[in-house]
């Protein structure tokens, strides 16, 4: 069973970057990363714009969420991107409802 890696580095001590969020999300089992890091910071957008493939981002915390989802949402719509991913079993597709 894939899941998300939980971020939080204020509680851990240790930083993960953009690209070792990456790294980490090419692993099998591991689903995406619940990011709460206390802001939106440059890797959180960095990550949000590159990410692997069928990988989530999820906000960690309420603060980040609206930013989050508005960045998916930027990065959804540019030919540049690919957030979210493709059929991802991860993600429900944008302007769709889940319910």
């Amino acid at each position: 069973m894939a899941a998300p890696i939980v971020h939080i580095p204020y509680r851990t001590g240790q930083h993960l970057g953009a690209s070792d969020l990456r790294a980490l999300g090419r692993l099998p089992g591991v689903a995406g990363a619940k990011l709460a890091q206390g802001s939106i910071d440059r890797d959180t957008v960095d990550l949000l714009g590159d990410p692997p493939p069928d990988f989530a981002v999820l906000a960690g915390e309420d603060v980040s969420l609206s930013p989050c989802w508005h960045w998916a949402r930027q990065a959804a719509s540019s030919p540049q991107r690919t957030w979210p991913p493709v059929g991802s079993r991860n993600w429900p597709p944008l302007g769709r409802s889940t319910g």
